[in-house]
């Protein structure tokens, strides 16, 4: 529908109900082309994200195109939903498809509601990472929208293991009768995201930023690392071994001058693995994915 096809829509709906299109709030001017376009309205200032879910999108990239991630769709776990202020821009679905490596479902938004979210979303991922804290909020989504899959991983195509809201994911830990207590208990893909064991965690499938830059990619990693491990109240220098997941492992050093930047000295122990990720996103998709042990018995 191009823009010209719903600005007529549009006066044709202010016509029907006596009202004047340029006298519209922005609210009821979006609720309005939500309806004439029957494409879905969310309310933005309503739904609770968690860091989780917003690793598949950097702030740089969800400013660039005023959108925010909500979840992914749970009956089809390629689909990622996407509130946007703008879903009728094609190119901006097409970059989208390219940097999540998800067909995107668009959602349609307030732009002020949008960029005071992304403020909100990702500078509370921040200030909780920075206080170390555990809880992560569910995403409480518009009606119709639930569930999540397994974030982009090496082994499925385009699914993230963003916050989980059905009935299938569990962000509370299940402790089981020998002690090991499991976090992000996804039923669906018989996944947890992080497993408390011992005196160790064990993480895996840390991806984030997919889409952009390789150095990108590899803080976005970092990023949801630090998140999982928030959980339990641990810290990227808990990590104690990571095996780092490549398309080209040449890009190597780059990843050494994030690990000097962020583990302040404390590295891990790791090992370095060139391998072909099965991703939508195809060369331009996933680049860098990590797996990591940290030691939880002295904090």
């Amino acid at each position: 529908m191009t823009n010209e096809e719903i600005k007529e829509k549009l006066e044709k709906y202010f016509e029907e109900q006596g009202l004047k299109a340029e006298e519209a709030s922005e609210e009821e001017l979006n609720k309005a082309k939500a309806m004439v376009t029957k494409i879905p309205y969310c309310d933005v200032a309503q739904i609770e994200i968690g860091p989780r879910a917003l690793s598949s999108l950097s702030k740089d990239k969800a400013l660039k195109y005023c959108c925010i991630p909500m979840e992914y769709d749970a009956m089809d776990s390629s689909v990622l939903r996407i509130v946007s202020d703008d879903p009728f821009n094609y190119d901006k679905a097409d970059d989208l498809r390219i940097i999540t490596g998800a067909e995107i479902s668009f959602y349609l938004g307030s732009r002020s509601a949008i960029l005071k979210k992304i403020e909100e979303c990702y500078s509370g991922i921040k200030k909780d990472l920075a206080a170390g804290t555990t809880a992560v909020p569910k995403a409480n989504a518009p009606e119709g929208l639930r569930g999540n899959a397994p974030e982009n991983v090496s082994a499925k195509p385009a699914e993230s293991m963003q916050e989980k809201t059905s009935e299938s994911v569990q962000d509370k830990p299940k402790e089981g009768a020998d002690g090991i207590e499991r976090y992000d208990v996804n039923e669906q893909w018989a996944h947890s995201g992080i497993v408390k064991a011992g005196d160790y965690c064990f993480l895996s499938y840390c991806v984030g930023n997919v889409g952009g830059t390789i150095e990108e990619q590899i803080n976005g990693a970092f990023d949801n690392m630090e998140a999982r491990l928030a959980m339990v109240g641990l810290k990227l220098e808990n990590v104690v071994q990571m095996d780092c997941l490549f398309r080209d492992v040449y890009n190597i050093p780059i990843m050494e001058k994030v690990i000097k930047e962020r583990f302040h000295g404390k590295y891990p122990a790791r090992k370095s693995i060139q391998t072909n990720f099965a991703h939508a996103g195809g060369k331009d998709g996933l680049h860098f994915q990590a797996d990591a042990i940290a030691y939880c018995g002295r904090k």
